[in-house]
């Protein structure tokens, strides 16, 4: 992501939690900075690395944690349950509503890419759910995939 990319992501989480009446605190912009920058999602672990790296005064992984569950809350990062990593959310810059998240995790390269759910699909699943007898938590949803590079070689 580029440069601009990155600052019009910033300016639009900044007025997302503005609005919601959360504060996107200096550390938790900071996070946010690596998270969109990063290529491929990041543990809490490697975040506190790229973090300490650059910063004047070391994170330890609690704050790490902490931080992330407040982004991924503020639907400004996502989990990925199956790796137990972290990635900014793509659409954060956007101004319109979505829908629920797809998540297409590349098993070779580990390349994730993140696709809007249609609602009549996300309504097919809630059903089931429903149907079950469960109540959905987070309607995102983890494909296993290969990426069309890899599916390739």
């Amino acid at each position: 992501m580029g440069v601009q990319e990155v600052q019009a992501c910033l300016d639009s989480a900044h007025q997302r939690c503005s609005e919601s009446g959360l504060r996107l605190t200096q550390k938790r912009e900071q996070i946010l900075r690596l998270m969109l920058e990063a290529e491929a999602p990041l543990s809490p672990y490697e975040v506190v690395d790229l973090y300490n790296a650059q910063a004047e005064q070391n994170m330890p992984p609690n704050s790490a944690y902490r931080i992330l569950d407040f982004l991924a809350e503020a639907n400004l990062v996502h989990k990925l349950n199956s790796a137990n990593k972290y990635i900014a959310c793509s659409h954060i810059a956007c101004s319109h509503p979505h829908s629920a998240s797809q998540f297409l995790i590349c098993s070779q390269c580990k390349t994730v890419k993140e696709v809007m759910m249609e609602p009549k699909l996300l309504k097919e699943i809630q059903k089931n759910v429903s149907s079950a007898g469960f109540k959905m938590r987070h309607p995102s949803v983890e494909l296993e995939c290969l990426c069309g590079e890899c599916s390739e070689s």
